[in-house]
């Protein structure tokens, strides 16, 4: 049972969400105002945290700010009826694991959140995650390989937490194209094999597999 917080002033929302996620076993609480949420997000432990954008006394964005500075490793899925693809790529950029337009369908709620309860985690602590030799120093927003430290631009930061996020677990090029770089649609180009033929320079080739026509997972 995941302990789930949504934080969004629509009480029909609140209750859909909750009526959803704890007929799938979880445990969900609601905040009808960005203080409350932000007090319960600081103050206890979430596996999972929905954010709505449009809140009556504080911006979701200054919210989800808040959340990533206090707790850099913390999943959430932001929540919007804003559908501006520089919005979407904004919130990506702020730590969100995902985003997820309003109004939405059950079964992708339900999908959206299991995807991020359900990836195989790695050893996640306040400072950063580690798995398999590597460390990313979230604050500094560093990899470090063996006492080998790696500096990432904001992309690359950005590419390596998804996967150190689902170590094991097949990251498709399009959900890493929503992801990392908060596009819905293939631009047509190779964007993201770019991406991560750089990043292999700068690990190696033994910690990033290739999944032939689909994309890219983390070694373990």
């Amino acid at each position: 049972m995941a302990r789930i917080l949504c934080i969004d002033d629509e009480a029909g929302v609140r209750q859909l969400v909750r009526r959803v996620l704890e007929n799938a076993g979880h445990h969900v609480t609601g905040a009808a105002t960005a203080l409350d949420g932000l007090r319960l997000a600081t103050e206890q432990s979430w596996d999972l945290i929905l954010l709505d954008l449009m809140l009556p006394d504080l911006s979701g964005v200054s919210v989800l700010n808040a959340i990533m500075e206090n707790r850099p490793a913390q999943p959430v899925i932001v929540l919007s009826a804003i559908e501006d693809s520089d919005m979407k790529a904004d919130c990506i950029e702020r730590g969100a694991a995902d985003y997820m337009p309003k109004p939405f369908a059950v079964r992708e709620l339900q999908a959206r959140v299991r995807a991020r309860l359900e990836g195989a985690p790695g050893v996640v602590s306040p400072a950063g995650i580690r798995v398999r030799g590597l460390y990313l120093d979230i604050q500094r927003r560093e990899l470090v390989i063996d006492d080998r430290t790696i500096e990432l631009t904001q992309r690359e930061f950005m590419l390596v937490r998804r996967l150190m996020d689902r170590p094991g677990v097949v990251c498709s090029r399009e959900d890493l194209l929503h992801e990392v770089w908060g596009m819905d649609f293939d631009p047509g180009s190779n964007v993201v094999d770019v991406a991560v033929r750089r990043l292999r320079l700068k690990l190696g080739t033994s910690h990033i597999e290739t999944i032939r026509n689909v994309g890219y997972a983390l070694v373990v």
